[in-house]
């Protein structure tokens, strides 16, 4: 009986993994599609395509696309009606034709006075060297990504952070990297069609900013508390890069010979997860190769872009209903954003780590 209801496993296999599969009949589990069946010379190939048929996400990962695209178009919303004066002092430093001198009430950014700034032109040069090394290993891995398409993804990139920092400055909350990835695959999507594997470069070209940068700001703000001197804050800043990258490699290669088994599994171990290589994949297939087909209007999953502009709508509500009662507390610190990119957090197979958050936000939240 239970078999003619449903496989558990298949259950399971169905809602919580990162895969795409050729239907979602739950008494079957050997149905993940198959993704290089659609390709030619690692490009979409519409006619293998008409003979496979098309692909379906899990159901979880269905939603976790949609949410994430209403967190993402809820941040940009959220941070322009709430922290626009905050913002303010930002845009006028980046004029160069500005005599405004910004008037900052902080005890900690009055005693760093004491030491030199970092000069502009360093942050400049990193800029410019980050911007070269982005082009050569775009280029070096053959990732039919191109120059142009690249510097987009880029730009795109430099204006969500800057929304994405303000939250993380304001709120302490830095954990946006799971709602980006699907965002700039999407874009990447509409850039190089019918390409996965450029499309893993916009991902990881248009997130990874955001995510550097905020780490970047947040290291910045503990040098600043304990009175580092800037310059040599950024050094070792850069220096930590440089070694963490080499190690990080190294650590790549031998994770990835040795826990193979662990890192294609859905649940993964204890110890081990694939489910963020799991994802890149998955987000690659889904939208580079098969973007039109899946997200289009009209097709299975068109709601998930739709949802980026549907989540610029409820801050914008919350922001008339402040105006009209500013010392309503709720009304004044609730962030849509961060609630939507929870609202599917567990569309991964691993989920044990919810409950110690849980416990651990209760407690220290209490205390």
């Amino acid at each position: 009986m239970s078999q003619a209801i449903f496989d558990i496993d298949g259950l399971f296999y169905h809602l919580l993994s990162r895969s795409s599969f050729t239907d979602l009949d739950f008494s079957l589990k050997g149905n993940q599609y198959n993704q290089t069946a659609i390709l030619t010379d690692n490009k979409f190939d519409p006619v293998k395509y008409a003979e496979v048929g098309p692909a379906y996400c899990a159901a979880t990962n269905a939603l976790y696309f949609i949410t994430a695209n209403l967190a993402m178009g809820a941040t940009i919303s959220h941070v322009i009606c709430f922290y626009w004066n905050e913002l303010l002092p930002f845009f006028r430093m980046l004029n160069p034709w500005n005599k405004t001198v910004p008037v900052t009430h902080d005890e900690h950014y009055t005693a760093m006075k004491r030491y030199e700034k970092v000069p502009k032109y360093w942050f400049l040069s990193l800029l410019a060297i980050a911007y070269a090394m982005a082009q050569a290993t775009d280029y070096t891995g053959k990732s039919n990504f191109t120059w142009w398409q690249l510097t987009v993804i880029l730009f795109l990139s430099s204006f969500f952070t800057i929304a994405y920092c303000t939250t993380s400055a304001i709120l302490g909350y830095s954990q946006f990297s799971t709602q980006l990835d699907g965002f700039y695959s999407m874009i990447g999507s509409y850039m190089a069609p019918g390409d996965p594997i450029a499309n893993m470069y916009a991902a990881l070209y248009g997130s990874q900013p955001t995510v550097q940068g905020i780490a970047l700001l947040g290291d910045l703000k503990l040098g600043q508390y304990l009175k580092i001197p800037p310059k040599v804050n950024f050094l070792v800043q850069v220096m930590g890069c440089i070694v963490g990258a080499l190690l990080n490699y190294v650590m790549e290669l031998s994770i990835v010979s040795q826990q193979r088994a662990a890192l294609l599994s859905i649940a993964g171990t204890r110890l081990w997860s694939g489910q963020k290589a799991q994802s890149f994949n998955s987000n690659a297939i889904s939208w580079g190769a098969l973007g039109r087909e899946m997200f289009s209007p009209g097709k299975t999953y068109f709601m998930v872009p739709v949802a980026l502009a549907l989540g610029t709508v409820p801050p914008i509500i919350q922001y008339a209903l402040h105006r009209k009662w500013p010392r309503n507390a709720f009304l004044k610190n609730f962030n849509t954003s961060i609630v939507l990119q929870y609202s599917c957090f567990l569309s991964v197979g691993v989920n044990t780590q919810v409950n110690t958050f849980m416990t651990l936000g209760v407690i220290s939240h209490f205390v």
